[in-house]
């Protein structure tokens, strides 16, 4: 089960190389999640000033 992404995963591999996929789809994950910030920081959300 991951935690992260509340789904079943099955690999067919040894640990070694299970913790590797693990390890970069971790990675895969966050830039994602760091390129979407980026891509909505940049459009803005009309609340540039803050509390008023």
């Amino acid at each position: 089960m991951d935690a992260n992404r509340c789904a079943l995963d099955v690999y067919n591999m040894g640990w070694a190389r299970y913790q590797a996929q693990r390890s970069a789809g971790e990675r895969r994950r966050r830039r994602e999640r760091s390129n979407a910030e980026v891509v909505h920081d940049a459009a803005g959300d009309g609340r540039e000033g803050g509390r008023r």
